[in-house]
């Protein structure tokens, strides 16, 4: 690597540094955790949707056979 390729790195690295520490000192580090509690909840609740679904759609379809059946 030539010295100049080496010496822009640095400064990119450098430069997102300062950008992580920027936000921190604004307060983004405040929203990480409700943000992380928000994500679980709807991560849990729509797994439990979507399996509710899925057992409720055999029965419901085996509860119309026995009643087109009775009729």
């Amino acid at each position: 690597m030539s010295s100049s390729s080496s010496a822009g790195m640095k400064w990119a690295a450098a430069a997102s540094i300062a950008a992580v520490e920027a936000l921190k000192d604004q307060g983004i580090a405040r929203w990480n955790y409700p943000l992380r509690c928000v994500h679980q909840h709807l991560k849990n609740n729509i797994r439990s949707y979507s399996q509710a679904k899925k057992l409720t759609n055999p029965s419901s379809a085996i509860v119309s056979i026995k009643s087109e059946m009775k009729n």
